[in-house]
């Protein structure tokens, strides 16, 4: 286990929020759709009650980093939705 690189736990409210893993393809569902993720052979996922964890070799490190922030962005997008505030200084 000292090979290992583990992320930091994701956690899922279980009322919103339903992750289903098929392989290496993640189906995220939320009460604004829902999104998919595959996940590359050498990037492992594992899913407890109400949290997710994402873990691999030491040598993939960005590579598991990348998808367990991937993971998070699907995660806001099916339960808030996304918006961006735009503001418009100017003269005239």
């Amino acid at each position: 286990m000292d090979n290992f690189y583990f992320s930091k736990l994701v956690q899922i409210r279980q009322d919103n929020i339903k992750v289903l893993k098929r392989h290496q393809l993640l189906l995220i569902e939320g009460p604004l759709g829902t999104s998919f993720l595959e996940l590359p052979k050498n990037v492992f996922f594992k899913k407890n009650i109400n949290s997710c964890q994402f873990f691999g070799l030491v040598t993939e490190k960005n590579l598991i980093l990348t998808y367990y922030k991937l993971f998070l962005n699907k995660i806001k997008g099916v339960d808030l939705g996304f918006s961006e505030l735009l503001l418009i200084n100017g003269v005239g």
